[in-house]
């Protein structure tokens, strides 16, 4: 894929993430922030639009979604926008196009295509390492095993991780889910960034 083509995928791809995330959204782009055109102007089949719809519907319907927002835009308009099923199951509260998420993970493709773009753009490479970057992740220890004791024993990793690896989830850093909950309860403090790593 030539330059042009992969910065414009990656910058309709980052429009799809916000807008998905983001935008309010109701049918056929009414109400979605953005001008609303007819699917066809915008080289869009409106038949194969309704198979989006379908399946979307059909996801819900078989459980497999609670409830489903679709944002379809083109050069800064919107051509297709609904919601379908529920905002909350237990009382079959119907999904708005202005309902409010709680979203989890999604930060990673959001800044995925930033750091694509980045890429793009020549601000970073691959083989940098993370240090360069965040000088706290510098000199970073990595677990060797136990003592005797049952101590962790530490050693120096063989090399800094780099950029290429943290966004290849390769780096070696995993969440400790105990010391999320710990850095989060109300009766301790937070757990600085030195301590985490």
């Amino acid at each position: 894929m030539n330059h042009v083509l992969r910065s414009t995928a990656v910058r309709v791809a980052a429009a799809a993430c916000m807008a998905a995330a983001f935008a309010p959204h109701s049918a056929f782009g009414a109400d979605c922030g953005l001008p609303a055109v007819k699917p066809e102007s915008a080289g869009f089949s409106a038949q194969r639009l309704q198979k989006l719809d379908e399946a979307m519907q059909a996801a819900v319907e078989h459980k497999t979604l609670p409830g489903v927002v679709t944002v379809l835009a083109r050069h800064g308009k919107v051509v297709d926008c609904r919601a379908a099923g529920y905002a909350d199951v237990d009382s079959a509260r119907p999904l708005q196009v202005d309902s409010i998420f709680r979203i989890f993970s999604m930060t990673k493709p959001i800044i995925g295509v930033a750091m694509m773009i980045l890429y793009e753009d020549g601000k970073w490479r691959p083989w940098e390492p993370v240090e360069k970057y965040v000088p706290e992740l510098a000199k970073l220890k990595v677990f060797a095993g136990t003592d005797s004791s049952g101590n962790m024993v530490l050693e120096d990793a063989k090399h800094p991780p780099t950029i290429g690896e943290l966004m290849t989830h390769t780096a070696g850093f995993t969440m400790d889910s105990s010391a999320t909950r710990r850095s989060t309860s109300s009766t301790s403090k937070p757990i600085s960034l030195a301590r985490r790593i």
